[in-house]
């Protein structure tokens, strides 16, 4: 939230001249830290703006339950089309490995996983509780690699000294964003 959004929004009730109409456009509320002042104070504020502009039919609903009216909400969809990108990851894993595929024998061990996480890197996101957990199940043979996708403020936890089994990757898009996925046995959130 802009301190310029807290200073507008007060404005509209001033005696006299134009009001300002201010529009939001959002999430509605944090997703990875939903408690807290900071989103008290969202929830005292989100029936105050002229409209709203959701991210999703999700956040409409949640904006209506908490008293904007539904004509001032416009639903944008801001989403990717996932079909497509998924499409991509099987034809990659099939492609990678039909011919690898080896079925394992009474007794025999799986081999360890390879993890995916792809976001941004700041401090909602947990990431030194992430390295925690994939170092334990490195030690213990579970796991045999963590890739990491994404870039931001928190970029230093995964270049500083990185470990064997950690591939940071940075931002990475379409093809290559594909090629991680693919590679990836389980995607961590």
């Amino acid at each position: 939230w802009l301190l310029l959004n807290l200073t507008l929004l007060p404005a509209r009730f001033w005696p006299g001249g134009q009001k300002p109409r201010l529009v939001f456009w959002g999430h509605g509320f944090n997703h990875q830290a939903p408690h807290g002042f900071g989103e008290w104070l969202k929830r005292q504020l989100l029936r105050y703006p002229a409209h709203w502009l959701s991210y999703t039919q999700t956040v409409s609903r949640y904006l209506q339950q908490q008293g904007v009216d539904a004509k001032r909400i416009t639903t944008l969809n801001n989403s990717l089309d996932n079909q497509q990108f998924g499409q991509q990851v099987r034809t990659l894993r099939q492609q990678w490995r039909t011919a690898a595929a080896v079925p394992l024998t009474p007794g025999q061990r799986a081999k360890p996983l390879v993890l995916l996480f792809c976001g941004a890197l700041y401090q909602d996101k947990q990431l030194p509780l992430l390295l925690q957990v994939c170092a334990d199940a490195v030690a213990v043979g579970a796991v045999a690699k963590l890739i990491v996708l994404g870039d931001g403020p928190l970029r230093h936890l995964l270049t500083t000294a990185p470990p064997a089994w950690l591939d940071y990757r940075g931002a990475c898009f379409a093809e290559d964003k594909a090629k991680a996925f693919a590679e990836a046995d389980l995607v961590l959130n």
